[in-house]
């Protein structure tokens, strides 16, 4: 159970480093709001490395002495 949403967790993620180019490339509506500029694809990169070792982030913060 653990192991299936860790993996499912990782993969916008690494979506985000593996493709980060041509993600930041698109253009067009989502459910939410419409994306009508292209983003920097070094951006969405380090988003990606953001949200992948935030849990890390914060087990280090919140344990300290673990």
């Amino acid at each position: 159970g653990a192991v299936l949403a860790a993996m499912l967790y990782s993969l916008l993620p690494l979506a985000c480093i593996w493709f980060g180019d041509e993600m930041g490339d698109y253009i067009g509506t989502l459910p939410g709001p419409a994306i009508n500029r292209r983003s920097p694809g070094w951006m969405v990169k380090i988003g990606g490395w953001f949200l992948l070792l935030f849990p890390a982030i914060l087990f280090v913060f919140t344990f300290p002495n673990s």
